[in-house]
């Protein structure tokens, strides 16, 4: 029997001590790697251990203090500030690259800390992935908030972990209130707020999970309910404790007419600790709301577990968070082989022999009305390009026509002086001398009344309501060797436009 507990002491809850563990991870990576190495170690004085720490602390205060997220901005002026004060910088020595450097470290590069363990109970080899800081995008702007196994790690490096970090605190106020060390018991209030805004991030995280894949999300919603559900009870037991020995230190106060410090002191933690039952029963209610959107996630994917379609945004959101390209072959090779054999299913027999033509050739009366006409997107494209081609067709044609030749750089020049509203910037420009480009050689007479490309069918039209370019010709000689900067955004090589008699 002592040999069965052994032995599944160390087998079945070896995974366990693992997911445990995995929160550590990171910070003795980080510590490992150091600064060291950093510009032949010019910043080899500064403790990474100290810079993780602080960081993290400036995150829980950010996120789940003031319940704000934090942009790269108040990152930096956070390490700006640390550095100087802690490790006496000076603006020299502290630049944009150290903070951006730092910063890419704690993020890992933006891609999550992997431990690879063995699992003697599944008898094969498993990683676990943490973060340490989070990613969004925003309204076009780039947002960082704390993980839940990060605030964990941070919660852990200070105490002892209990069944509950909220239950050790609850007590150890207890006796901070009865010991009336009432500036200690707004610390441990503040450790309360922390540990129930980690649980309120990690509903965040199993919220996201439940929306992504079901399965592994009512997984962990189930392992959230267990811990959650284990130690609630108990809290309420100890809130209403708490408060009651508060008031009773309020009432103490006001009986004794005692002010100043002290009372102020009583007064803060009777306020703090009522804001902190009112984070408890939020968090409370929304787990309660989570657990309707379990349930409503779970009906809905019965609903739909043969889906006639693919959501490529999550299949793809998913395969960058397992971090393997290998998945991509069950999307690719689909594509790859289509069912060229067809099959006739027997079934369909019967509604051969019951078909009836006479029925089915009845037509669909179709009510009279006023016909609508519709212009699409692509047509009024074209209209669009045929109007600026005509602009731009005038110019060209007027200069060959003055002058046996004409450059592109040159022709640049002329835009940019008769059309002023960069005209270098519009696209239909460039489209222009695409069309253009088709061909060396260009007879305007021919043009007229054969048209065979869209730039030409736009001279001909151009032409009729334009006479006077009869009997022009004119041929484009192309010069690589001479490049034309546009806007000083990029290059293009010349082309010589001249006319010809032939």
């Amino acid at each position: 029997m002592d040999n069965y507990i052994l032995m599944n002491d160390m087998v079945q809850d070896h995974e366990a001590r693992m997911m445990h563990l995995k929160r550590y991870y990171p910070f003795f990576r980080l510590m490992d790697t150091g600064l060291s190495q950093y510009r032949d170690g010019s910043y080899g004085r500064l403790d990474m251990s100290y810079i993780v720490l602080a960081v993290l602390r400036f995150f829980i205060e950010a996120n789940h203090f003031q319940d704000q997220p934090v942009c790269y901005e108040d990152y930096r002026q956070f390490m700006a500030g640390l550095l100087v004060r802690d490790f006496d910088f000076t603006e020299e020595e502290a630049d944009d690259e150290l903070y951006q450097y730092i910063f890419d470290k704690l993020c890992n590069e933006g891609r999550p800390f992997e431990l690879d363990y063995y699992d003697p109970a599944a008898h094969q080899q498993k990683t676990l992935r943490v973060r340490l800081i989070e990613s969004e995008l925003k309204d076009q702007q780039v947002l960082y908030r704390i993980s839940s196994d990060a605030v964990a790690f941070y919660l852990d490096t200070k105490e002892v972990r209990e069944e509950s970090h909220i239950s050790v605190a609850q007590l150890l106020l207890e006796k901070m209130i009865k010991a009336q060390n009432f500036r200690g018991g707004l610390e441990v209030i503040g450790r309360i707020n922390m540990e129930v805004g980690r649980l309120m991030e990690e509903r965040h995280e199993i919220q996201t999970l439940l929306n992504r894949h079901v399965t592994e999300g009512l997984a962990a919603l189930e392992n959230y309910h267990d811990r959650l559900m284990k130690w609630f009870s108990e809290e309420q037991r100890l809130f209403a404790s708490n408060m009651a020995l508060s008031a009773r230190a309020v009432q103490k106060m006001e009986t004794d007419r005692i002010t100043g410090e002290a009372a102020e002191e009583v007064y803060q933690l009777d306020t703090a600790l009522k804001n902190a039952m009112k984070r408890h029963e939020e968090l409370m209610h929304a787990y309660m709301q989570m657990q309707k959107a379990g349930d409503e996630a779970l009906a809905k994917a019965k609903r739909t577990r043969f889906r006639p379609s693919v959501d490529f945004m999550d299949v793809g959101q998913r395969m960058i968070e397992a971090d393997d390209p290998e998945l991509l072959t069950y999307l690719v090779l689909p594509l790859f082989a289509p069912k060229i054999k067809k099959t006739f299913p027997m079934s369909r027999v019967d509604d051969l022999l019951l078909y009836k033509p006479e029925e089915s050739a009845a037509g669909e009366l179709v009510e009279k009305g006023r016909e609508q006409m519709y212009v699409y997107e692509d047509e009024l494209a074209e209209e669009r390009m045929k109007d600026n081609f005509s602009y731009l067709l005038r110019v060209l044609l007027d200069k060959i026509k003055q002058k046996k030749e004409v450059t592109l750089a040159q022709l640049n020049d002329l835009y940019a002086m008769k059309f002023p509203d960069q005209v270098l910037e519009n696209r239909d420009y460039y489209a222009f001398l695409v069309h253009l480009s088709q061909k060396e050689h260009y007879d305007l007479d021919m043009i007229k009344d054969h048209p065979d490309t869209f730039l030409e069918d736009t001279m001909a039209d151009f032409l009729k309501a334009n006479p006077g370019y009869e009997g022009l010709k004119f041929r484009l000689i192309y010069l690589p060797d001479e490049t034309i900067s546009i806007l000083e955004r990029f290059e293009m090589s010349n082309i010589r436009f001249e006319r010809t008699e032939e």
